[in-house]
C-alpha cells in the first residue's frame, strides 16, 4: 500500500482518502483481470467504462471479500491462547501501531471504525462471527454503492461536454445490481448487443464523433431525415431506420404493458433500458440488436 495512503490511514483523513483508496484496489492487477471478466461476460470491448461494467454485472471490487477475510483473520487470532507464537505475533503487531507505525492491524481497525463497528474493535470479539461478516460484507457493499452513485453522477459533472461515455447509462441506471436481461437472455449475441448499446460501445455517431473529434452537434444520424444527434435513445426511440421493427416491439409491449401509450418518450426509453418486465425482455433485446447490428454493418 502506497505511503501516502498508509499516512491517511494513521492520521484519520477522510475525504480525499476514500477516492484515493479505492483508486489504489481499482489500480491493483487482480481488480484489473476482474474488470477484464466483467467485460468478456458481456461481450464488450475492453475501452467501456470499468465503473459501469461492474454495476451491469452487479459484481462488487474484490478487495470487499479481501477486508472481509482479513477481519475474520483478525477475529481468529483474538481467539488464540497467550504465550503462544501467533499470541505474541500479533501482540507485538498492535505494539508497532500504538507506536504510530502502519502494521495490518491498523487496517483492521480502519476498516472497523469506517464502518461503524469501532465496538469490535475495542472488544476484539464478536457474539456471532458468521452473523457479524455477514453484516460487514453488507456495510462494506452499501459504502461501494454509495461511491457507485456518486461516481457515477460526478463523471458526468466533470465531463459534461461531448466527451462522456455514461450521459445516457446514468439516466437509467441508478443501482448498482445485476441487470435481469444477463441471466435472462440466452442467445450471447443478442446479449451482448444490449450490452453494447447501453454502456456505449457501438457505432453510433454519438459514439463515433467522439473518436472522431466531432462536436456534439455534429453527430447527426445518416441513417434517417430527422436531423438529431444519434445517440442510443435517438436510435431506440426515433430513428426511422428501425421504424418496422419499432412499431411491432411497441404494439406487444401495448398488450403486456398498460398505458404504455399514453406515457411520454423519456419514461418508455428508460422502461426498454430497464429491461424489468419478463415477458418483453427478450423483444426488447432483438429490437436492439437489431440496431447494433445494422449499426456496424454500416460503420
Amino acid at each position: 500500500m502506497p505511503k501516502s495512503l498508509q499516512n491517511d490511514i494513521n492520521n484519520q483523513i477522510d475525504g480525499s482518502f476514500d477516492d484515493k483508496y479505492l483508486k489504489f484496489f481499482n489500480d491493483s492487477p487482480f481488480e484489473k483481470v476482474h474488470v477484464k471478466f466483467c467485460k468478456m461476460v458481456m461481450g464488450v470491448r475492453k475501452q467501456t467504462s470499468n465503473l459501469a461494467s461492474k454495476a451491469e454485472t452487479g459484481r462488487y471490487p474484490l478487495h470487499i471479500e479481501i477486508l472481509t477475510n482479513m477481519v475474520k483473520y483478525w477475529l481468529r487470532l483474538n481467539k488464540q491462547k497467550q504465550e503462544t507464537l501467533i499470541a505474541d505475533a500479533l501482540g507485538a503487531n498492535l505494539d508497532m501501531q500504538a507506536s504510530g507505525i502502519f502494521t495490518w492491524t491498523t487496517m483492521i481497525k480502519h476498516i472497523l471504525t469506517k464502518c461503524n463497528f469501532s465496538e469490535i474493535w475495542n472488544n476484539g470479539s464478536v457474539p456471532n462471527e458468521k452473523v457479524f461478516l455477514r453484516s460487514l460484507r453488507h456495510k462494506l457493499q452499501d459504502n461501494y454503492c454509495t461511491s457507485f452513485k456518486q461516481n457515477i453522477h460526478n463523471d458526468i459533472r466533470k465531463d459534461s461536454s461531448a466527451n462522456n461515455k455514461l450521459r445516457t447509462y446514468r439516466t437509467f441506471k441508478t443501482d448498482h445490481k445485476q441487470e435481469k436481461y444477463i441471466n435472462t437472455i440466452k442467445d450471447s449475441h443478442i446479449r451482448s448487443a444490449v450490452s453494447k448499446l447501453r454502456l456505449s460501445n457501438h457505432h453510433l455517431m454519438i459514439e463515433k464523433g467522439r473518436h472522431l473529434g466531432l462536436k456534439l452537434e455534429q453527430r447527426i444520424c445518416n441513417k434517417c431525415p430527422v436531423n438529431e444527434i444519434e445517440d442510443e435513445k435517438h436510435a431506440v426511440m426515433k430513428c426511422t431506420a428501425y421504424t418496422e421493427e419499432r412499431n411491432k416491439l411497441f404494439d406487444f409491449i401495448s398488450h403486456e404493458f398498460e398505458d404504455w401509450d399514453t406515457i411520454d418518450m423519456e419514461q418508455q426509453f428508460v422502461i426498454l433500458m430497464k429491461l424489468n418486465i419478463e415477458s418483453i425482455i427478450v423483444k426488447t433485446a432483438k429490437f436492439i440488436a437489431h440496431i447494433v447490428d445494422w449499426d456496424q454493418t454500416t460503420a
